[in-house]
Formats: structure tokens, C-alpha cells, sequence
């Protein structure tokens, strides 16, 4: 159940963060590489390393929760028939913080890719990072706005570039 609502979740995302989404993200990338099968749960899942880089003039500013960044991401096999998803330990989503990128710097987040069904075969697939744009490192947001991404001046939706398992 958790892995069908995380794909409605992305599917919606993507549909609704079309429009604005390539604006609020100019000046910014999302680059995976160093894909490792891993073990987890009796599974084959992917480790891998998600690079986000502010090539903007101005310091990137945006919400997360403390701990628990993998949550802001998510994963889309070029295949209809592939349900993928960011695995990651439970965590407090209540607690939010601001993170800071300045110009040229970039951030580097230990992602862990899993399907809700045993992998057979190599696929290709992408990861998405949908983050809320901040003023400044003392912003807050109603915590409702942070978990959905709801306010479209502040939304960006971000596409990695295409990996192969």
C-alpha cells in the first residue's frame, strides 16, 4: 500500500508541477551515478548517490525534514510495468529545516532504490526530487505545504538524468 501511494503521490507531482516546475528549477540540476546492487529485505535493491548543484548566482535555499532527505525523492522506470521507490527508514517528518546550497556548491544525498517486485532483468529509470524553494535559512512553513508541495511559487520539481540497472 505504501509503495501504491508513493507512485500516486509522484504521478500527481509530476502532472501538476509540469507548468511551473521548469521555471522555479533554472540554475539548478539533479545528476545519479555510482549504482550498486544492494540486499535489503531479501530484495535487490540500488544504491546510489544523488547529486543536487546550484549553478545559480544565488544560494539555494530549500525545505527538508531533519534526517530524513530520501523522503523528498522519488523513482520512474522508463517501463510501465516497473513500481519503484525511495527506501528509506522511517522518520520524523514533523521536524523541517532549512537547507542551504550556495552558487557552484552542490549537495550530495545516499539514495536506496527498491521495486515492489523481484528484478529479472536491467531497466533503465530516473529520480525526481520535488523540494519547496525558501526565502532564507529562518523560514518556516505550515508543515501541510512541506509534506505536499502545494504552494506552486515555491515548488521545483527536479529530473535526474537516465540510469541503467
Amino acid at each position: 500500500m505504501k509503495h501504491i501511494s508513493a507512485l500516486i503521490v509522484m504521478l500527481t507531482l509530476i502532472c501538476h508541477s509540469q507548468c511551473y516546475s521548469q521555471e522555479n528549477s533554472k540554475g539548478l540540476s539533479l545528476k545519479v551515478k555510482d549504482l550498486k546492487t544492494v540486499e535489503k529485505n531479501g530484495k535487490s535493491s540500488w544504491a546510489l548517490k544523488a547529486t543536487l548543484t546550484n549553478h545559480s548566482r544565488d544560494t539555494l535555499f530549500y525545505f527538508s525534514t531533519v534526517d530524513c532527505e530520501p523522503a523528498y525523492f522519488m523513482a520512474m522506470a522508463m517501463a510501465d510495468s516497473i513500481n519503484l521507490f525511495s527506501d528509506f527508514e522511517k522518520c520524523n517528518v514533523a521536524t523541517q529545516t532549512v537547507i542551504a546550497i550556495p552558487p557552484s556548491g552542490q549537495r550530495i544525498i545516499d539514495l536506496v532504490i527498491s521495486s515492489t517486485e523481484p528484478m529479472a532483468s536491467s531497466f533503465k529509470f530516473k529520480v525526481l526530487l520535488s523540494i519547496n524553494r525558501a526565502k532564507n535559512i529562518n523560514e518556516r512553513i505550515p508543515h501541510d505545504l512541506l509534506v505536499r508541495g502545494k504552494d506552486k511559487d515555491k515548488h521545483i520539481l527536479l529530473v535526474s538524468n537516465r540510469i541503467k540497472t
